[in-house]
């Protein structure tokens, strides 16, 4: 996004399990999304399917992804998954 058009963006926490959770859904007018891993192991996505651990995963200790406007998947339902399960994924979502 360009500085001119940053807005503040809503900030979720979303409980992410050990098994495939829905961490954002899918969204036609979303143009702009940050993760930021929040706990202190892995978590994988995947996205528009259920996650899996060979998914993309995010480091521990507040790795980030980013996607923007220009992602082929900015519009899809991401789903993430962990090891353990009850971490925290931080979502930042703009539209």
């Amino acid at each position: 996004m360009a500085s001119s058009q940053l807005q503040t963006l809503p900030v979720d926490t979303v409980v992410v399990g050990s098994s495939s959770t829905e961490v954002v859904a899918a969204n036609p007018r979303r143009e702009y999304l940050l993760f930021i891993n929040d706990s202190d192991e892995d978590i994988f996505l995947n996205f528009g399917e259920a996650a899996t651990t060979a998914g993309l995963p995010i480091a521990a200790n507040r790795g980030a992804y980013e996607l923007q406007i220009n992602s082929v998947f900015v519009d899809k339902a991401i789903n993430a998954i962990c090891v353990s399960g009850g971490k925290n994924l931080i979502v930042l979502e703009g539209t």
